[in-house]
Order: structure tokens, then C-alpha cells, then sequence
């Protein structure tokens, strides 16, 4: 369900929204691909399919796929810069619906969508896969040029400490928290995000899909 709601996130990235509209809204999309126990009611009187989603979202925010470092971020499910390039590699793969995954709700989040976002680890990339799909127009490139080459060499470190032999999941944890905190912390991270976020073309990556 994790990639699931990376991709509905992207859908949605200019729809602000809190986190009960946005769980409403994704559950409703994703509706014909639930399972009859999904809505099951919980002893907490949930469905379980709405504690599932929100499982999902904690793990994409603890893989640093949604940004947290405001008390704002807490209240809506954002994607950071990673979650939307795998969001987006997600869609123009065309494996991220429901059925595509057999992840369990709950599993780590980074050792099923590392094949994606392992592939942002530099400026490089991380330039050549906005440019598939934000406007042609979009300059910010240029501008905060420093900013994603930090980004890029943040990606590096993050993904060279992650797969460092007998490393165990809280310590992996406890190197992405490292990365998400630098990451909002890097000069011209949210003022980028606010620009890129502006700058998406979803109908041209939807229509990217073979």
C-alpha cells in the first residue's frame, strides 16, 4: 500500500488537505482494489483499511518520502523530494497499484521501493528525472543548483550507510532520520519544493505509461 500512496499523493500535490480528507480521499480511490477484510472493522472501531493506510504513511515517513520537519508536516501527508521522484518512477513503471505489490502492511518501506530510489542518488539523476516530467519552462534547475547537489550527495550517503553490510533496521532507521533532518535543513529545500510542486506535469507523466 506504500507505493500505492506515494503515487496518490503525487496525484494530489496541489490539493491541500489534512490527513483525515487525505485518508478518506485515498481510501475511496483505491476502493475496487481492497479486499473484502480490508473492511473489516477493527476493535478500535476502524476499518482495517484505514488503519492500514495510515501503517503506510508512517513508514513512508520514516523512509523519508514525506517531509516532517515542521510541526505543519505532521498534519498532512507531503512528499519530499524523494517521494516524489519515486512516486513518479512508480507511475512511469507502471507497478504501483495494490495488486503489483506483495508487501505486507508494516514491512520496511526502503527494501521495496529501493529499486527506484536508489537511482536518485546524485544531481545528475535527480535532474534528468524532473525533467521527464515538469514543465519545459521549469528553470529552477539553474537557481538552486546548490541546493540539489547537496540533495544529490546527501542521496549518496544515505544509500551507501543503508547498504553497509550487517547493518540492522533501527540503525537504518536511525541513518534515514539523519538524512530527512539534513534534508530540511539543506538552504532552499522548501522554497524549491514549493516551486517543483508548481512545475508538475501529471498529465504527461500518467501519459508516459506503456
Amino acid at each position: 500500500m506504500q507505493v500505492r500512496l506515494l503515487v496518490f499523493l503525487l496525484k494530489k500535490i496541489n490539493t491541500p488537505q489534512y490527513v483525515h480528507g487525505q485518508m478518506t480521499d485515498f481510501i475511496h480511490e483505491i476502493w475496487d482494489e481492497l479486499q473484502p477484510e480490508d473492511f473489516k472493522r477493527l476493535e478500535t472501531g476502524r476499518f482495517r483499511c484505514f488503519t492500514n493506510a495510515g501503517f503506510a504513511a508512517t513508514e513512508l515517513r520514516n523512509a523519508g518520502f514525506l517531509r516532517c520537519g515542521s510541526a505543519e508536516h505532521h498534519k498532512t501527508w507531503k512528499l519530499s523530494l524523494t517521494g516524489v521522484l519515486t512516486a513518479a518512477a512508480a507511475i512511469q513503471d507502471n507497478k504501483w497499484r495494490i495488486k503489483d505489490s506483495s508487501q505486507g502492511v508494516g514491512s520496511p518501506t526502503n527494501s521495496f521501493i529501493g529499486r527506484w530510489s536508489k537511482k536518485y542518488a546524485g544531481y545528475d539523476a535527480i535532474v534528468e528525472s524532473l525533467r521527464s516530467f515538469c514543465e519545459p519552462e521549469f528553470c529552477a534547475f539553474d537557481t538552486f543548483q546548490p541546493t540539489l547537489k547537496r540533495v544529490g550527495e546527501l542521496l549518496k550517503w544515505h544509500q551507501k550507510e543503508i547498504e553497509s553490510a550487517g547493518i540492522i533496521l533501527h540503525e537504518k532507521r536511525k541513518i534515514t532520520r539523519e538524512l530527512i533532518d539534513e534534508l530540511e535543513n539543506t538552504p532552499k529545500y522548501a522554497e524549491f519544493m514549493t516551486e517543483l510542486t508548481d512545475s508538475i506535469q501529471l498529465e504527461k507523466l500518467l501519459n508516459s505509461v506503456t
